[in-house]
C-alpha cells in the first residue's frame, strides 16, 4: 500500500500507511482525504456497472493499439473507424 500511495494513489486502506511520516510528506492528499472522511464530507459508493463494459474496452483496445503501434499512415481514417465502431455499440444497446 505504501508503494501505491507514494506513486500516485490518493487513498489507502491501511492506517499505518496514512500515519507514516514519509508518506505524509510525499503525498499531502492523504491528510486532506482523512480529514474529509472524519467529518463525513465525502462518501464512497459503487458506480453501477456499465452495460457491455467488456465490449467497450475491447473496441477501444483494438482501435488504440492499431493507432499507437501499427505505424498507421492515415490517422484520421483510423480514428473514424474507431468512432464508427463506438457509435455502433451505442446504437446496438
Amino acid at each position: 500500500m505504501k508503494y501505491f500511495v507514494l506513486h500516485g494513489a490518493a487513498g489507502n486502506a491501511r492506517h499505518s500507511v496514512a500515519e507514516d511520516r514519509y508518506v505524509l510528506q510525499r503525498n499531502r492528499v492523504i491528510a486532506v482525504m482523512d480529514r474529509l472522511a472524519k467529518t463525513d464530507s465525502i462518501q464512497a459508493f459503487p458506480w453501477p456497472a456499465a452495460p457491455r463494459y467488456h465490449d467497450l474496452t475491447q473496441v477501444l483496445s483494438d482501435g488504440l493499439q492499431g493507432l499507437l503501434f501499427d505505424g498507421v499512415s492515415d490517422i484520421r481514417q483510423r480514428l473514424g473507424k474507431l468512432q464508427d465502431a463506438l457509435a455502433n455499440m451505442c446504437r446496438d444497446r
